[in-house]
C-alpha cells in the first residue's frame, strides 16, 4: 500500500550539528583524503514542502547568506526574498511548510 498523505509533524533541527560522537575514530575526524578535519557542521539550507502530499504541493528553500550568515533567504520558482525568521521558526508554523531536506556544510568550509 502506498502512503500519499503528507506527514504533518514538525521536526526540530539544529543550526549546528556535531558528528564527533558517531565517527569510527572519535576525537580524530578525517575527510575522504584521510586528512584531519572538523566534525562540526553548520546548517546552510532547508528544502520545505507545502501541500497535501509529495505529488501535490510546492517546494521552497531557505538558504543561508554566505556573506552574512545570520541572514536567510526564501527561494521559490517564482520569487526570492529575505526571510524574517530562522528556518526553525518556519517549520514550527501550524499547517505551514515542513522541512524535507537539511543541508549542512563542514564548519570552516561554509
Amino acid at each position: 500500500r502506498r502512503y500519499d498523505r503528507r506527514i504533518d509533524t514538525s521536526v526540530s533541527f539544529s543550526d549546528e550539528l556535531s558528528l564527533g560522537s558517531v565517527l569510527l575514530s572519535p576525537g580524530e575526524p578525517r575527510d575522504s583524503a584521510m586528512e584531519p578535519c572538523d566534525a562540526d557542521f553548520v546548517l546552510q539550507a532547508v528544502c520545505f514542502h507545502q501541500g497535501q502530499s509529495a505529488r501535490v504541493g510546492h517546494y521552497t528553500a531557505a538558504v543561508r547568506d554566505a556573506a552574512q550568515p545570520e541572514r536567510w533567504w526564501g527561494i521559490s520558482d517564482a520569487w526570492w526574498s529575505e526571510l524574517e525568521q530562522h528556518p526553525n521558526q518556519v517549520e514550527e508554523l501550524v499547517g505551514g511548510p515542513r522541512a524535507s531536506l537539511l543541508f549542512y556544510a563542514r564548519k570552516g568550509l561554509a
